[in-house]
């Protein structure tokens, strides 16, 4: 896998982070709506494709975006913790659950 220009991960064969995530989530018997994941590099692709609720960073490449429900903001604007903080205080994000994963029908959160 190679997460950006300079880095090269060496993984166990089929294994990535989709897959140990799957394993976890039936280890603590979760379904995937209830699974939130933060993503911004190719080798997040699988993380997010088995979550409910797949989360890009602004900072993502474009096609790790495709996947996405929600494109947050960047790591360099804290947007993992942006994002959780406005779930955690309900602040009135509207997201359709239902959504395609098409980079334009993207809820963009800022």
């Amino acid at each position: 896998i190679r997460p950006a220009p300079i880095i090269v991960e060496y993984l166990p064969h089929q294994t990535n982070k989709g897959t140990s995530l799957a394993r976890l989530m039936k280890y603590l018997n979760i379904s995937k709506d209830e699974v939130v994941a933060f993503g911004d590099g190719l080798n997040d692709i699988q993380f997010l494709q088995n979550v409910g609720w797949p989360i890009a960073m602004e900072n993502a490449c474009d096609e790790l975006k495709q996947y996405a429900k929600i494109i947050t903001k960047p790591n360099s604007e804290d947007g993992v913790a942006f994002l959780l903080e406005k779930i955690f205080l309900n602040d009135n994000i509207e997201i359709d659950s239902n959504k395609t994963n098409l980079i334009s029908d993207t809820n963009i959160v800022k």
